[in-house]
């Protein structure tokens, strides 16, 4: 189950990200394979490298625990399934600021792992940074706070051990991914956000720190290294 922060801590947090827009993957609950190749969802679309929609997985309301999101009743999770790259941007191209995302293993195995993100700017240059998984069976949640993109290429980069195959984490599992519409290289705050972020920072600053992971509804959370 992932771990809770308080309630308005996690409220706080998420009305000072500025609009902020979270892709949830809910539309559909139920355990299914495709939906579209690009998915496509509030603007914004994901696309896997395999080709179709056969290298996606939404394990929804399968009931083999493979699904990360522990909810009650479980929500639905975007999963990579083949050795790939998703791409994320928006419909139609545009630019914008990229917030984080929850992450787990794909058959959410606590094999941990790593995965690597290529973030490519609306000013054309590139930037490389990576994350390891913990080894818990749980969503966890990684921050980043990169503005003014044009897309974010996510991979999962295998590991070894001692089962090969899914268990590797070439599969990858993902919830939640939250973005903003990006202004000249910065997100521009609303007055009523703006009203909260004094009340927000002190919350932010004690919970920006490796290791902790928002509720699902905060964007506050593990910082990417």
């Amino acid at each position: 189950m992932k771990k809770m922060l308080t309630g308005l801590l996690s409220a706080l947090a998420l009305a000072a990200s500025c609009q902020a827009t979270v892709l949830k993957f809910d539309g559909d609950a139920s355990y299914h394979t495709g939906d579209g190749n690009p998915y496509q969802e509030a603007g914004y679309q994901l696309h896997n490298s395999s080709g179709d929609g056969v290298g996606v997985v939404f394990w929804g309301d399968n009931d083999n625990g493979y699904n990360a999101d522990s909810g009650v009743p479980k929500r639905n999770t975007y999963t990579d399934r083949t050795v790939s790259t998703t791409t994320l941007s928006k419909v139609g191209g545009g630019a914008f600021d990229f917030v984080g995302l929850y992450l787990a293993e794909g058959r959410n195995d606590g094999n941990g792992g790593k995965v690597q993100f290529n973030f490519k700017y609306a000013n054309g240059t590139q930037a490389l940074t990576s994350v390891l998984l913990d080894h818990n069976k749980e969503l966890e949640f990684f921050e980043f706070d990169e503005f003014n993109l044009l897309e974010v290429l996510i991979t999962a980069v295998p590991i070894a051990v001692s089962t090969p195959g899914p268990a590797a984490n070439r599969w990858l599992q993902m919830d939640w991914i939250v973005v903003n519409e990006s202004v000249g290289g910065t997100t521009v705050p609303e007055p009523a956000s703006m009203a909260l972020v004094g009340l927000a920072l002190a919350g932010v600053a004690a919970t920006r720190r490796r290791g902790t992971v928002p509720a699902h509804g905060g964007i506050v959370g593990r910082v990417a290294s």
